[in-house]
């Protein structure tokens, strides 16, 4: 067999195994993260209250302080206040969602779905039925 033919079954082999693994992965049932229980705690009360402000539209750590200083806003402004109060503020803010992405609380779940001049984009949706 010349060099070249078996350079190209080898890529094809390649790819045949990378298309397995990624199957494989797929069937597999996904990790659950466990929060601590301060941080559940924090989100029981945080992510409800988001998603009656922001609804279904993306926003990011700095939306979501300045809906919580809207009227009408109060149990916002009460669930965020002692994470913007904190030493770090809206960073210490999104670290707590990022360490929260993809777990349920409360029957929601937070998401990562993109960045927009460099702050995380983030989504609060129901929790999918399991």
């Amino acid at each position: 067999m010349p060099d070249a033919a078996i350079l190209d079954e080898l890529r094809a082999l390649r790819a045949d195994v990378a298309a397995m693994r990624r199957e494989l992965a797929a069937l597999r049932p996904a990790r659950r993260p466990r929060l601590v229980v301060r941080d559940r705690e924090a989100l029981e009360v945080l992510l409800p209250a988001i998603a009656q402000a922001a609804g279904a539209a993306a926003w990011t750590c700095g939306d979501v302080a300045e809906l919580a200083l809207l009227p009408g806003r109060d149990a916002l402004a009460h669930a965020l206040a002692p994470h913007v109060a904190r030493r770090g503020g809206l960073r210490a803010l999104g670290r707590l969602l990022a360490r929260a992405s993809g777990v349920d609380v409360a029957g929601l779940r937070v998401e990562a779905i993109g960045r927009a001049s460099g702050a995380v984009v983030w989504r609060v949706e129901q929790s999918p039925k399991t």
